[in-house]
């Protein structure tokens, strides 16, 4: 007979083995390559055509606000980070969500200047993973929302390999969007800053749609405002502390540590800005994968189950 010692010995080995894996391949999932999908690359240059934003201004007007300032028509300061309040989506509202998300799915980027085509991109993405997480609401995190397409593995890293859009009879997951179009096709570091992925350790999402007519200006104050919060860079002592985004896309932000400072450095204020033109020493990598819903809800959601409180863990 085998020894079941040894099996309950086997079978755990097994497990942490499996974790292991797991925790390696979420590692190389995060920091995928930025390989393009050519047939998103064509523009018309000489079209003058614009993209209708406005279903998507509405729905941001509406439930963007800042943690302290409920009401969202109250200005929205720099250094707090802004929640979008989804447990507040009127039935109106998710109407109109998804009359914008038909719209944009009925038109053809390819047929606008690449402008046109970034703002519509940059604002797809972030409506679509609004209308994402009010479909499966409430949950703690998007990580808890399984990718479909992955069987048991999706309930691991989350939707962003689930078919969500059809643009131009293409079907697209939120990873083509953002890895095969827009970080691919703009190679702009700024990109990452503009995208929202639902959670508190990400770039703000912003009362504003992004527009075809600034893009540039509205590029730079996004890299500005995140690099000067704490969830993107903050000091504690001699040690340094970053958001993971610049782990996963070191790349991006010029392919070594010297050149992320750099980076971070130039779009930071005052002190900060010093301190990392200087700074040669530990860095420590962070982020926060809770919804980025007003705390109060976050704390209600988390305490529904006990499954979800290790999203709360803050240095993944």
């Amino acid at each position: 007979m085998l020894n079941k010692t040894a099996m309950g010995g086997g079978m755990f080995a097994l497990l942490i083995i499996s974790v292991i894996a797991v925790c390696i391949f979420y590692q190389l999932y995060q920091a995928r390559s930025a390989n393009v999908i050519s047939f998103w690359q064509i523009e018309h240059v000489s079209q003058n055509k614009k993209i209708d934003h406005s279903y998507w201004q509405a729905v941001l007007s509406a439930y963007v606000t800042n943690e302290q300032q409920p009401n969202a028509k109250l200005a929205i300061s720099a250094k707090r980070s802004t929640h979008f309040n989804y447990a507040a989506v009127t039935v109106e509202h998710k109407a109109v969500l998804k009359k914008y998300l038909q719209k944009m799915q009925q038109l053809d980027p390819r047929d606008y200047p690449k402008n046109e085509q970034l703002a519509y991109w940059v604002n797809l993405y972030n409506a679509l993973t609004v209308q994402l997480v009010l479909t499966h609401y409430p949950v703690a995190s998007i990580r808890t929302i399984a990718s479909t397409d992955l069987g048991l593995l999706g309930e691991f890293i989350g939707p962003w390999d689930s078919v969500i859009a059809t643009v131009a009879g293409i079907k697209l997951t939120l990873n083509q969007i953002e890895h095969g179009i827009l970080r691919a096709i703009w190679q702009d570091p700024r990109i990452h800053y503009v995208l929202n992925c639902a959670s508190k350790g990400c770039p703000d999402i912003t009362r504003q749609a992004f527009a075809s007519g600034q893009t540039n200006q509205q590029l730079d104050l996004a890299a500005s405002r995140f690099i000067n919060q704490d969830k993107a860079v903050r000091f504690s002592g001699d040690k340094l502390y970053l958001s993971k985004i610049y782990y996963w896309f070191e790349q991006d932000f010029g392919g070594n540590k010297t050149q992320v400072l750099s980076h971070l450095a130039s779009h930071s204020k005052g002190e900060l800005s010093h301190r990392l033109a200087r700074f040669s020493g530990d860095i420590i990598y962070q982020y926060n994968w809770l919804l980025n819903q007003p705390i109060k809800k976050s704390k209600a959601i988390l305490t529904k189950t006990h499954t979800q409180k290790v999203i709360t863990n803050y240095a993944y």
